[in-house]
């Protein structure tokens, strides 16, 4: 199917960062912190209003300073970082197209040409307007679904009769 050609945006990019960042959060060692994080905030509450009968403004401020920490993460850094990622890389704001049949998919642009098996794929993720196919769980090629149209749904499904994980 294909191919299909494609540009993409820098807003895409960075929604597409903010996305990665997320699902990060909830996955792997910083999962594992986020929950630390959270027990001991809650253990430093409970001892501190067991020791002094009320919940000091130091504890507050680190109940509160966490989620904005986490919000300053996700709103800024996320974005800075898929910015700059998409102002750095003149691969990734170059024209490329997409082609795939039931084995591989094939990107091609000027730069060069890569055919990439079905199987090999970590994982695949689809937003409203992106398919994300990521390589590894970092590293992944954004499409913008309104140049795939109705064969979106194709290479979904080839993907999934692959056994690559949707997430």
């Amino acid at each position: 199917m294909g191919p299909f050609s494609f540009t993409v945006r820098e807003e895409q990019v960075v929604a597409a960062m903010k996305r990665l960042m997320l699902a990060r959060a909830w996955k792997g060692p910083i999962r594992w912190i986020l929950i630390l994080i959270a027990a001991l905030l809650a253990l430093l509450v409970v001892l501190d209003f067991l020791m002094t009968g009320e919940v000091s403004k130091q504890a507050l401020a680190f109940m509160v300073a966490v989620p904005v920490a986490l919000a300053i993460v996700y709103f800024w850094i996320a974005p800075m970082m898929g910015r700059r990622q998409y102002r750095q890389s003149a691969a990734l704001r170059a024209e490329s197209t997409i082609a795939w049949d039931d084995e591989a998919v094939m990107f091609s642009g000027e730069r060069g040409y890569a055919r990439l098996p079905l199987a090999e794929f970590h994982r695949f993720a689809v937003s409203p307007d992106m398919l994300m196919l990521y390589q590894t769980e970092m590293y992944f090629n954004l499409v913008p679904l309104t140049a795939l149209g109705d064969a979106a749904g194709d290479l979904v499904a080839k993907l999934e009769a692959a056994g690559v994980k949707r997430v």
